[in-house]
């Protein structure tokens, strides 16, 4: 008997709160920050989503024969101290001009194509910017390359606070120097430095430049099976009992 009491006790109090207008109201509210924090899981899936097939086909492009005959072709006559803003430089500003064009949108963030293409748009911005202002005085045009220049600022930007993030790092978590003797090192640029070598300006010292048109030449060639240049061996005859030498 007590039981059926207790069960009927039951009944009444969930009768009572169903009939209450407060609970159907924070069941809505529960509902509703449920579907919110569920839809946000799945924008944030499409975006990442979206940011991989973008990067994937950039770099499709990037490293597709056709842009890579121009890269190592640009680098080589760059190597022998041709210099020139010719159609092959033009192609591959273009391709740069293209992620300028995204990253102004926010199709991609800049965030990003630091991560991926900081390097190689430093480096080719500061081999090509004196043609690029050759070719705005020739046109009389200063909107030429003009996202390719907006990105090689933005990135820039993103890479003095890297570098600034990373210095900070590694003063306070020095133990075996004095603040004194890190900041010194620091600005003699004696402490190693991942990023020491994506500086922060449009041209870049002979030496670094030397070292990025080498290593792309090598990429290059190894991505369209060039073998190694090898010399030619001296073949040896024997003449009259003698060994002669071609």
């Amino acid at each position: 008997m007590s039981f059926l009491s207790w069960f009927m006790s039951i009944i009444a109090s969930i009768c009572y709160l169903i009939q209450q207008d407060w609970l159907w109201a924070m069941v809505q509210t529960i509902t509703i920050v449920i579907s919110l924090v569920v839809i946000g899981i799945q924008l944030r899936i499409q975006t990442g989503s979206h940011i991989v097939t973008s990067i994937q086909t950039i770099e499709e492009r990037w490293n597709s024969e056709p842009m890579l005959r121009a890269r190592n072709t640009v680098c080589r006559r760059w190597q022998d101290g041709k210099k020139d803003f010719d159609p092959l430089a033009e192609q591959i500003s273009e391709f740069f001009e293209d992620l300028g064009v995204y990253a102004r949108n926010h199709v991609l963030s800049s965030q990003v194509l630091w991560e991926v293409f900081s390097w190689n748009i430093q480096h080719y911005y500061c081999l090509f910017s004196d043609g690029i202002r050759d070719k705005r005085n020739e046109f009389h045009d200063d909107t030429l390359y003009d996202q390719f220049e907006h990105l090689f600022n933005r990135l820039n930007r993103i890479n003095r606070k890297k570098i600034s993030e990373y210095s900070r790092a590694n003063v306070m978590n020095s133990f075996k120097y004095s603040i004194k003797k890190q900041l010194y090192s620091l600005v003699k640029k004696q402490v190693p430095h991942p990023l020491r070598l994506q500086i922060s300006r449009a041209t870049k010292d002979d030496e670094e430049m030397d070292f990025f048109v080498k290593r792309e030449i090598e990429i290059t060639d190894t991505a369209l099976g060039k073998k190694p240049e090898k010399r030619a061996r001296n073949s040896v005859k024997v003449q009259n009992g003698n060994p002669k030498i071609d």
